[in-house]
């Protein structure tokens, strides 16, 4: 079950909430503490891969290979590689179940978005 991480680190500009658990990294961003939701990337694991699905309103959708997420080397930083692969449907069959205890906003906006997920 996805539970908020309430010590994150903010940054000078937005606000961002993450919510995790041991199969998923949900991160929400807003424009201020109090302003609206823009965007998200959730994390995910996809046959031994880590993957990340970002979206925002301002760029619309990415889905990406996270690189060097495994690392145990010190201080490297995991990159993103554009992945064309994304099942959306196994995604909202796995994620569902976890986000009771996720805002209303940002699980409306995080389902609706993989639902609405172009195919080619």
């Amino acid at each position: 079950m996805l539970r908020e991480f309430a010590a994150l680190r903010q940054e000078a500009q937005g606000f961002r909430r993450l919510f995790c658990d041991d199969e998923f990294d949900l991160y929400a961003w807003y424009e201020t503490h109090d302003g609206p939701l823009f965007g998200f990337q959730l994390v995910y694991f996809d046959e031994e891969q880590q993957k990340a699905l970002t979206w925002t309103r301002a760029e619309g959708y990415h889905h990406h290979t996270v690189e060097g997420w495994d690392s145990r080397r010190f201080n490297e930083t995991p990159v993103l590689t554009p992945d064309g692969t994304f099942a959306p449907q196994r995604l909202l069959a796995r994620l569902t179940g976890r986000l009771g205890e996720v805002d209303p906003e940002v699980r409306n906006l995080v389902l609706g978005k993989i639902t609405d997920f172009p195919t080619t």
